[in-house]
Formats: structure tokens, sequence, C-alpha cells
């Protein structure tokens, strides 16, 4: 599995690819989706719903996809955009880990690959966006040492968003 010897880091870019990343990114975020009592009606901007057109649009701005792979295939996946708001400031999206390859350092191996990129793009910090209520995860994203930086309540979603962010070596 990821925390040991054996995986593998790539840029997801075949149709094959990104047709396997789709479906993890769906099946992923509907275990969290679930907890949260998030639906395509609530929410159908979600993840758990994403479909290839709105994937494959979301992939045409300046998005990089990678992908980790472990001896059992494709394990997880993360897009980092440039913001296009805010120079040196990278967005980290759609971090996705099957279920049954979680707790096993594949996440936190896809973050570091995903800050490893946005340093060398000249990055000077990194930015995710998660659901507040979320506290496990928003504990994840601390030990990786990122702080909260906002909170915001959105009308078209059922859960207010925890914005965090964390500055990158110069």
């Amino acid at each position: 599995m990821c925390g040991e010897q054996g995986f593998e880091l790539f840029g997801l870019r075949s149709p094959a690819d990104l047709d396997d990343c789709l479906e993890l990114i769906r099946t992923s975020f509907k275990t969290v989706a679930d907890d949260f009592g998030i639906t395509p009606q609530n929410a159908p901007t979600n993840p758990a719903f994403l479909n290839r057109d709105r994937f494959l649009e979301h992939l045409e701005k300046d998005v990089v996809l990678f992908g980790l792979r472990d001896s059992e295939g494709l394990a997880g996946c993360v897009a980092v955009e440039a913001a296009p708001d805010e120079a040196g400031l990278f967005y980290v999206e759609r971090l996705a880990v099957l279920p049954n390859r979680r707790h096993h350092g594949c996440g936190k191996a896809l973050m570091e690959h995903a800050i490893r990129y946005a340093e060398e793009q000249g990055g000077t910090a990194v930015s995710v966006a998660l659901i507040d209520e979320h506290t496990v995860l928003k504990a994840w994203y601390e030990n990786l040492g990122f702080g909260i930086t906002g909170r915001k309540e959105f009308d078209h979603l059922p859960f207010n968003v925890c914005f965090m962010r964390r500055n990158l070596k110069s």
C-alpha cells in the first residue's frame, strides 16, 4: 500500500487514466457525501456526482492532475491549479483516495506531491476547501501544516465551507 514501498505518482493524461480517475473521485467522495447527507438534489456539483463532461471542462482550465498507483492499481488522485486571482497561490482540489486504501499514506503522498509541484511552479502558498463540519479531515490538513483562513456559507450548498492554507518555502 501507499505507506510502504512500491507506489508511483504520475500525471494523468490518457482518456483511460481520466476515466479511471473520474470513477475514483466519485467513489471516494461518495463516502463523504453519505456521511454528511449530500445528495445530487442538495449539492449537484459535489464530486461524488461529477459527470465526465464537467470533469473534462474542469481539466480544460490550467489544472494538472496527478494519480497514485500502488500494487493494486490506481489508489488516488489530486488536482492542482494556479489561482487566477492571486499570484503564487495554488489550489489543491479533488484529493481522492479509494476508501479501501485510506489510512495507508496515499493521501499524504498525493498532498506532498501537489505541494512540491506548486513549489516547483514558483508557488508561495497552497489552499484547500472542505466541508467545515468534517473535523477529521480538517485535523488531517492541520497536521500537514495547513491553517484555517476562513469559513463561508454558500446558499447552494447544504454545508459550510472551510478554507485552509499552507505557506510554502520561498
